[in-house]
């Protein structure tokens, strides 16, 4: 068995690893930095330990240093100084690289290097992926089956058991509670709606694995999702769905010229919140609380309000980045001058770095971080015309939404989510530039 494993290639061992990385996201955090790390292994490393060992029998190495250098990779001494001419992913990289730049005026490295090690797979996984080939359409759409028939089984499981318990949980969506789900609920919402894209995608392109009817039960489990969204009544994820189905849908209306179409199917999108409001409690209920807790903003109360709490959290982010406009406070101090702040103008609010990504850049690293930031994040859409592909125009719709309400790029999950995700398209996007 053991052999057989040495046999397989590394593009097969990138697909287990991105397979692998689909269900560690909405399982543990821990197996799913593993599988992160797979992704650079599979191209760094080369299996084939013994054939690349007997090939260097005739240098004059000694035993353990042909040892180490029969495990890797021979082609990634060549490949690896090329890495910066991989723009889309090495774009990525830089964000990771801003944040180490911003230590050198971090007081509090110890917070610092918590930054930089939650966003470690922004170094590895544009690696692992410039480093190996593109994948074809049959690879990427079988890891968007993965995915979507996971999120069914989840969503199933969590829409019986709001059967089964009804009236508890739509009180607590009166309160702002949401439904359990198996982690953060925010990040959760985040991979349904691209979930969600997905079943449509793959919908759309006539996929399947063996039989023409597979289309439609995927339609369906896509039309259960999107149900689910709705129960599920995550703010965020709701406007990153209905943003990315706006811009999809005028998208494919821009290309196909089908224009009457496409204003019906708009004009549709704009009808399903009015519907959903109407006819799913926890919707209605999560509205409803919305309304009320701007309401206790206005009035002053903002103490165990989310949302009132979200807009100080604003303030805070804002109003710190003004007084250090060109290089910021460093990543390392984030957390030590937002629980300053907090503690001059709100000690009895608990205290929050800002929920919004780019404020955050812009509060560690000053204006020209922010820039690069926004160049560095912006560029894989623009990359040879990437934003074409509709499915990945949607992807980067999902992705800014939660940048603009949550500091997303900041958590294990949501880091993942977003560099995983990107690269995985990215690389289908480029095995099919390879057969052109």
């Amino acid at each position: 068995m053991l052999e057989r494993a040495f046999k397989i290639t590394r593009k097969e061992w990138l697909i287990f690893f991105c397979i692998a990385t689909v269900v560690c996201l909405l399982v543990s955090k821990f197996a799913l930095t593993i599988a992160l790390i797979g992704i650079l292994a599979a191209a760094l490393l080369d299996f084939n330990v013994k054939k690349n060992y007997n090939n260097l029998s005739s240098t004059k190495w000694p035993a353990p240093v042909k040892g180490f250098l029969s495990i890797w990779n021979a082609d990634v001494f060549k490949i690896l100084p090329q890495f910066y001419r991989h723009k889309g992913y090495f774009a990525l990289f830089l964000i990771f690289i801003i944040v180490i730049i911003s230590g050198l005026w971090s007081a509090d490295l110890g917070y610092w290097w918590e930054r930089v090690r939650i966003k470690l797979n922004f170094l590895a996984v544009p690696l692992g992926f410039a480093l190996l080939p593109g994948l074809k359409a049959k690879e990427f759409t079988g890891i968007l089956y993965v995915l979507l028939g996971l999120m069914f089984v989840i969503c199933l499981g969590i829409s019986i058991h709001y059967a089964l318990n009804f009236e508890e949980l739509t009180l607590a969506s009166k309160q702002g509670r949401t439904l359990p789900t198996p982690i953060h609920h925010i990040r959760f919402s985040l991979i349904l709606v691209f979930s969600i894209l997905s079943g449509i995608y793959l919908f759309y392109k006539n996929y399947f694995i063996k039989y023409k009817w597979e289309r439609f039960i995927l339609l369906g489990i896509t039309i259960f999702l999107f149900g689910f969204m709705h129960l599920l009544a995550v703010r965020s994820g709701l406007l990153a769905l209905y943003a990315a189905l706006f811009v999809g849908v005028f998208h494919q209306v821009f290309l196909s010229k089908k224009y009457l179409l496409g204003i019906l199917a708009l004009g549709f999108i704009f009808a399903l919140p009015f519907l959903a409001y109407k006819n799913i409690p926890s919707f209605y209920e999560k509205i409803n609380y919305t309304f009320y807790n701007l309401e206790q903003f206005q009035k002053g109360e903002i103490e165990d309000h989310s949302d009132a709490e979200r807009l100080v959290s604003y303030e805070a982010g804002w109003n710190i980045a003004k007084e250090n406009l060109l290089l910021g406070v460093g990543f390392g101090d984030l957390k030590n001058k937002t629980e300053l702040y907090y503690k001059n103008n709100y000690p009895n609010l608990p205290v929050k770095l800002p929920h919004n990504q780019f404020l955050l850049y812009f509060l560690g690293s000053g204006i020209f971080g922010l820039l690069g930031f926004i160049a560095c994040y912006l560029t894989p859409l623009f990359y040879k015309n990437q934003y074409k592909n509709t499915l990945f125009l949607a992807f980067y719709v999902i992705a800014t939404i939660s940048l603009l309400f949550e500091n997303t790029l900041e958590t294990a999950i949501g880091s993942a989510f977003f560099i995983f995700f990107c690269c995985l398209v990215q690389s289908y996007l480029e095995g099919e530039r390879e057969k052109q």
